[in-house]
């Protein structure tokens, strides 16, 4: 009769619980068959524990779930303790920081009106010089045409004083002697 993967199964039970290696030998010798039957139901058998070990070994208990899951939450608690701390700090630099720019801002917006003001100033003191100007200029130029009206009277004057004088040079050469006037002539 042909053995089946149970009789290998029972063999292998019988021989792990007398702490005897479960070689195909000794299969072999408990049960009989052929080395190439007991070595593929073996392997097969042996598969299958090794599966079943990795999953009891990889499976928690209800305690150890329990543990897990408390060790998980306080590392979470503290990683969150952790990143709200962190944002405190950074959000208590940023609000400091708004702070002063926002004194920085007033004060510039300060200083700006200042400048707006002198610069408002100025241009009003440049109008005034420029309107000034302008009346001088005028003033200057009414009295450079007073003046050629005076050189023109001045000459004029002259003019006229020179006239005066001629017919009176006419006057006194009459009287003089005609040997005055043959020299003159000469």
């Amino acid at each position: 009769m042909a053995i089946t993967k149970q009789d290998v199964q029972n063999a292998i039970t019988e021989l792990q619980d007398t702490n005897i290696n479960a070689s195909v030998i000794n299969i072999r010798k408990l049960i009989g068959g052929s080395n190439s039957t007991i070595t593929k139901y073996r392997n097969e058998i042996l598969l299958e524990q090794s599966a079943n070990t990795k999953k009891n070994v990889l499976s928690l208990d209800d305690k150890e779930t329990e543990k897990v899951s408390k060790l998980i939450a306080e590392l979470l608690t503290e990683r969150v303790n952790t990143i709200e701390e962190e944002y405190k700090e950074k959000n208590n630099i940023i609000t400091e920081s708004e702070i002063e720019l926002s004194k920085e801002t007033d004060r510039l917006k300060a200083e700006n009106k200042e400048l707006i003001a002198k610069a408002e100033t100025c241009e009003l003191a440049r109008q005034l010089a420029e309107s000034k100007l302008e009346m001088l200029n005028n003033q200057l130029n009414e009295m450079k045409e007073e003046v050629k009206q005076l050189i023109q009277y001045k000459a004029k004057y002259e003019l006229l004083i020179e006239q005066k004088e001629k017919p009176k040079k006419k006057a006194t050469t009459k009287k003089t002697t005609k040997a005055e006037t043959n020299k003159e002539k000469k």
